[in-house]
């Protein structure tokens, strides 16, 4: 869909927050090899285990090449 409508890659973040394994899996793996930003939503917790705010995670990779 972002390359359909000519989004360039560091403008693309796929938010896997909530997603069942399958979709969160899929959607990793189809970031891999392009310039996706991958993004979750943590949760800051008070003392009595009650959450109290949200923040990004936000997973970058770059492949690697391994020349043996």
């Amino acid at each position: 869909e972002a390359q359909r409508l000519n989004c360039p890659g560091p403008e693309v973040i796929a938010d896997i927050t909530s997603g069942i394994r399958t979709m969160s899996t899929s959607m990793i793996l189809s970031c891999l090899d392009k310039e996706y930003d991958i993004q979750m939503m943590g949760t800051h917790y008070n003392e009595e285990g009650r959450p109290k705010g949200l923040f990004p995670i936000i997973f970058s990779f770059e492949p690697k090449i391994d020349e043996k």
